[in-house]
């Protein structure tokens, strides 16, 4: 499964749900991989921020919004490229999540899993 890298270095995210506030985050390597009729995007935490509130609310964050310019350059750039794909998934350090809406806009794209 051949990964491409949208952006290997420092950007600003935030994380929230409806049993949890909002926490900010920064991260690196956004990368897209495919698992069939699946684009996989990962990404790591960076030790900043709220980041060691992450593993004990991992599981109650339902909404991510990343906030980078480039960052949404890169993803509509790779989307338009890829029509064909349905699904999508999220990895954030070990924790995996399936993406339900996916919102671009401007300096911003906000996932929506469950």
């Amino acid at each position: 499964m051949p990964t491409t890298a949208l952006r290997k270095s420092k950007f600003y995210a935030c994380f929230y749900g409806d049993a949890v506030s909002e926490k900010e985050f920064y991260g690196k390597e956004l990368c897209v991989s495919f698992e069939g009729e699946s684009a996989v995007f990962s990404l790591q935490l960076m030790q900043l921020l709220d980041v060691a509130s992450f593993a004990s609310e991992a599981k109650n964050f339902d909404t991510f919004v990343l906030e980078d310019r480039f960052l949404v350059s890169a993803l509509v750039r790779f989307l338009q490229k890829h029509p064909e794909l349905k699904f999508y998934k999220l990895h954030i350090n070990a924790q995996q999540y399936r993406i339900a809406r996916l919102k671009i806009g401007k300096g911003f794209v906000r996932l929506g899993c469950f």
